[in-house]
């Protein structure tokens, strides 16, 4: 998670362990640090804390690599397992809330290990990294449950008006179904309606009603199987197919209570978010 703040850069001093003739002292995982603290009492970060900080890195020959220290926002950043995310996560562990520091790094493990990616041309592997980090605020839990209970009545506001917005603009007159879904026949289909309990095979695309696409079997080129009716699927799906014959192509609008909700669905679909499917019957058994 990212917000950008100002960068602070105080002095810098030197706490346990062995110094170098630089200044900097070596932690037993390999990354030199120098730290400035202006806390003997805070706690020190744990993984699971979401901080807000500034933050300036740059290669070997001081060009700058990355730099948010703006008065115009905050960098916010979750504070994640050393082992599996690196000596950035490592480092972060030695402060507190309002200290400083600055850190000595592997490029090879930064890139690998802390941003899962491969290293920027221009950058060896064997270079080391200087960061320069301070530490603005820990978020209580008390802060961010607060936040987002804020986030959720603002999605909830816009529901209502960004599917209007969405009617209006692509000229649709169908009227809601009792749930609220709408359904929009674009191809017929033959056969019986599909009746509950019945494996139907489906191609689809699904998309946010502002139009990015989160999921899509044909992109995938495998269309999906399902118990129709049962709840193997979101209630959208389950009522729009039951009005379905083979062959039949409909548009979906699902609002979020016939969809994923207030909860919306991992990091893909946003809580209070209407849904658009484009679903083709491929078969029914």
């Amino acid at each position: 998670m990212k917000i950008w703040l100002t960068i602070i850069f105080g002095v810098f001093i030197c706490v346990s362990a062995c110094k170098n003739s630089n200044g900097f002292i070596t932690h037993k995982s390999g990354f030199k640090y120098q730290l400035f603290s202006e806390s003997d009492t805070a706690s020190q970060l744990k993984e699971g804390d979401i901080i807000d900080i500034s933050l300036k890195y740059s290669a070997e020959n001081d060009s700058v690599l990355f730099y948010e220290g703006t008065t115009t926002g905050s960098f916010r950043l979750e504070v994640l397992d050393s082992i599996q995310n690196g000596m950035f996560h490592k480092a972060l562990h030695l402060l507190k809330e309002n200290d400083s520091a600055v850190f000595i790094i592997p490029a090879e493990d930064f890139f690998s290990k802390t941003r899962h990616e491969k290293i920027p041309k221009g950058i060896f592997a064997s270079e080391n990294l200087k960061f320069y980090i301070h530490i603005h605020h820990i978020f209580s839990d008390e802060e961010l449950k607060a936040e987002y209970e804020e986030y959720l009545n603002i999605q909830k506001s816009k529901e209502f008006f960004l599917l209007n917005e969405y009617l209006k603009n692509e000229n649709i007159t169908a009227k809601p179904l009792t749930s609220g879904i709408y359904i929009i026949r674009e191809s017929t289909g033959n056969g019986k309606t599909i009746k509950q309990n019945q494996i139907v095979t489906v191609h689809y695309t699904g998309s946010l009603i502002n139009g990015q696409i989160f999921d899509s079997s044909i992109d995938r080129g495998k269309p999906i199987k399902f118990r129709a009716g049962v709840g193997d699927v979101i209630p959208a799906w389950d009522e729009a197919v039951l009005t379905m014959r083979k062959g039949e192509k409909i548009k979906l609008i699902a609002p979020s209570k016939t969809a994923y909700g207030s909860n919306g669905y991992e990091k893909i679909v946003p809580p209070f978010a209407t849904l658009v499917f484009q679903i083709k019957i491929i078969d029914v058994q």
